[in-house]
């Protein structure tokens, strides 16, 4: 079994959820839930100081109209599964340099399709929400798609990666700080083993 395939899993359950309520559900509840811990291996030393537990949860309701869901992209590669897995059981294997490689292709063609369907420039999107994978790969991503530095919500700095639980907990960062406001473009993107990636642009 694939473990932190939940890093995309989270933007993946918004699209799922964006489904659900166009076809009559009136909330949704969408949560995301790690103990990385458990899979780390905590004997490879270049990785096992990247990953933290945590959890995160939002809460989406039906309006009337055609809904916040602006565009989304969604996908999977599973011969790069080699480079992140867990088997059942086990501790997680992560080759990180190919890791950081494909995760900045994947995301930035993913934001990139999803921006498109929706309709918007990345410089209309006044929030990302990514995937706390790590800050490089974060930054890496926004220059590549046009998106200012401090429009990134991060936390990623005193969380580590939490998987499916970095981006509700990111956003949840953001909206206390006051980052974002009704009307705003948010994108959120995330990434994670199978390769899986996904992205999708939500109306605040």
């Amino acid at each position: 079994m694939d473990v932190n395939a939940a890093c995309a899993g989270f933007t993946y359950g918004l699209v799922t959820a964006a489904g659900l309520l166009a076809t009559g559900a009136e909330k949704v509840l969408l949560i995301g839930a790690e103990t990385m811990t458990r899979v780390t291996n905590w004997e490879d030393r270049t990785s096992a100081f990247l990953f933290g537990d945590g959890a995160g949860a939002v809460v989406l309701e039906r309006v009337e109209g055609p809904g916040s869901l602006l565009g989304w992209s969604v996908g999977v590669d599973g011969s790069l599964v080699e480079i992140l897995y867990a088997d059942h059981g086990s501790t997680m294997h992560m080759k990180g340099r190919e890791v950081f490689r494909k995760a900045i292709r994947v995301v930035v063609d993913s934001a990139t399709v999803a921006l498109e369907r929706a309709g918007v420039d990345a410089q209309d999107v006044v929030l990302f929400v990514p995937h706390q994978a790590n800050l490089r790969i974060m930054e890496s991503v926004a220059a590549r798609l046009g998106i200012p530095q401090h429009r990134i919500a991060s936390v990623v700095e005193w969380t580590g990666n939490t998987s499916s639980a970095s981006i509700p907990l990111a956003l949840h960062d953001a909206v206390t700080r006051d980052l974002v406001s009704p009307g705003d473009v948010v994108l959120f993107s995330g990434f994670g083993a199978g390769m899986t990636w996904a992205s999708a642009v939500w109306r605040w």
